[in-house]
């Protein structure tokens, strides 16, 4: 247990280390591979009747756009720039990261999503109505978890962090306990991709033949995540960690306590 544990602190470390590259990468080709050329600098004379618009950035992202006047007689010097045509791999990126089918996957993330499959289930499958329970609990558990931890972390979602939110979360951290003094868009881990693996574990143990579709189905959502700008790949990775391990420790539990009340292994029943 102890060298599992190990062993996923380390890959998640690894994630801390590898996604600010990853993300900056992929902001570019998010914004379809935008890169300019500088072609020509000019120095121009102020007017009376000039004014001067200049845009300032951070992060490799637009961040204010100010229109200021220029007084007579004042040197102002610019630059002429040309838009570098993007590669064919980096369309293609732009095409798949760009793209309404993630927006799908995001709202698998809801809880509405395994609550309308526990009704299906209630109707349809009467055997397995006892499990129900574990959903629940589980679905409240993680989501105490990914709260309590988002909040003591303060990690920033990229999207503020790349974007035009205000130089005060150009910083990947608030600060630990930050998070719960300050109203701030915390990211770690991420509560869609936490939900959707509770929803698919909790599936994937009482339908176990069909396990592949609902992992599959999970996997995506949490990909969409990162690819929708919402969240970083340490983020992610955690999430799966918590759906997962703490459905199977609600099943766990919910067969040792059902087996002492009724008698009778759950398993079997």
């Amino acid at each position: 247990m102890t060298s599992l544990i190990v062993a996923h602190g380390a890959i998640i470390a690894m994630l801390f280390a590898l996604e600010m590259p990853f993300a900056s990468r992929y902001q570019a080709v998010l914004h379809g591979g935008q890169k300019t050329v500088q072609t020509e600098r000019r120095q121009v004379r102020g007017t009376a009747d000039l004014r001067v618009v200049v845009r300032t950035s951070s992060n490799n992202c637009e961040t204010t756009l100010c229109d200021r006047a220029v007084s007579s007689n004042d040197l102002f010097e610019y630059q002429i720039v040309r838009q570098q045509a993007a590669g064919r791999w980096e369309r293609r990126l732009h095409r798949l990261a760009d793209n309404d089918f993630w927006i799908f996957f995001e709202q698998l993330g809801l809880v509405w999503i395994g609550l309308l499959a526990c009704i299906f289930m209630w109707f349809y499958d009467p055997a397995k109505r006892k499990y129900v329970v574990v959903f629940v609990v589980s679905t409240i558990i993680t989501g105490l978890l990914v709260e309590i931890m988002k909040r003591t972390t303060g990690k920033i979602r990229p999207e503020p962090y790349f974007s035009t939110y205000g130089a005060y979360f150009h910083v990947r951290f608030l600060g630990f306990l930050k998070g719960w003094m300050v109203h701030a868009p915390v990211s770690f881990p991420s509560g869609h991709s936490a939900q959707v693996f509770v929803t698919a574990t909790f599936l994937a143990t009482l339908y176990p033949r069909v396990r592949w579709m609902f992992y599959g189905v999970a996997a995506c959502t949490a990909i969409s995540r990162v690819l929708t700008n919402a969240h970083w790949l340490s983020d992610i990775y955690l999430s799966v960690l918590l759906g997962y391990f703490v459905t199977r420790c609600g099943f766990a539990v919910f067969e040792r306590v059902w087996s002492r009340t009724v008698g009778v292994d759950v398993r079997k029943a």
